[in-house]
C-alpha cells in the first residue's frame, strides 16, 4: 500500500510544481518556437480537470502566412488496449489552437 502512497504524491507533485513551471515559462517568453510535428504534448482542456489532461503527439503543424503556427493536429495516446497490448480502436485525433497545448518534448 505503501508504493501505491508514494504514488500518488508523485503525481500530485509533478501537476502542482513542473506542469505549471513549464506552462509559465512558456508564456513568459517574448519569441516562442514554433511547435513542430512529432512534440509530445499536453492537451489543456478547460472542461476537464487539469490531473486527466491527455499527452499526445503533434501530427500537423501547419503555419500561416506570416510562418507562426496557430493550430495543430494532436494524436492522443490510445488507452484501449487488449491484455496483450494490441490497440482495440483508432487513436483519437484533435485539432486544437497552440494555446491549449504545452510542449513536453521537442522533437528531433
Amino acid at each position: 500500500m505503501e508504493g501505491v502512497t508514494a504514488m500518488g504524491e508523485f503525481w500530485n507533485a509533478w501537476k502542482s510544481e513542473y506542469l505549471q513551471a513549464i506552462m509559465v515559462r512558456q508564456k513568459l517568453q517574448m519569441e516562442k518556437e514554433n511547435v513542430k510535428v512529432g512534440n509530445v504534448v499536453i492537451v489543456k482542456d478547460d472542461s476537464i480537470a487539469r490531473g486527466d489532461w491527455r499527452i499526445g503527439v503533434v501530427t500537423e503543424a501547419r503555419g500561416e502566412t506570416d510562418g507562426l503556427v496557430r493550430n495543430v493536429e494532436v494524436r492522443l495516446r490510445n488507452r484501449n488496449l487488449d491484455k496483450k497490448g494490441k490497440i482495440l480502436r483508432e487513436p483519437t485525433v484533435l485539432r486544437w489552437p497552440i494555446q491549449k497545448v504545452v510542449v513536453l518534448v521537442k522533437a528531433e
